[in-house]
């Protein structure tokens, strides 16, 4: 049977030293990946992102950068059953670099964006990574 998941993520970023660095997140299955989660009744999409950032990070203070919406499509098997799910990313920057990790990862790591696409695991992640560092280059 097909399970249908619908989250929202963010690729968040920080200006450290006036370089862009970008956040990826240890999964325990091993991956390397961005913030997500999946969204409550009646949360909108930034309302997502904020509690996710907070649950996950700590981080609390987010800005989000306009005109940036990426929707990310995947299955996964989880028991018998396929699970068909949707992400919609935002790009986000964070306040701070100071992560206080939540138990769902087992680590994380600011990079520059060089580092950060060779680093995250799945090519839909660094296909997403391109386009929300090309947006930023390009305002």
């Amino acid at each position: 049977m097909t399970q249908y998941e619908h989250s929202a993520g963010v690729v968040l970023f920080c200006l450290q030293e006036g370089k862009t660095v970008y956040l990826l997140l240890h999964y325990p299955n091993g991956h390397w990946d961005y913030v997500k989660g999946n969204r409550e009744k009646q949360e909108t999409l930034q309302q997502t992102v904020l509690r996710e950032c907070q649950e996950e990070t700590g981080l609390k203070h987010i800005k989000f950068i306009p005109c940036f919406e990426e929707t990310v499509h995947y299955f996964f098997k989880r028991e018998k059953d396929v699970v068909a799910k949707d992400v919609v990313f935002l790009l986000g920057m964070a306040s701070s670099v100071k992560v206080r990790l939540s138990s769902e990862h087992t680590g994380f790591v600011w990079l520059p964006y060089e580092k950060a696409v060779e680093k995250v695991t799945f090519p839909n992640a660094k296909t997403l990574l391109k386009k929300a560092h090309e947006h930023l280059q390009s305002i």
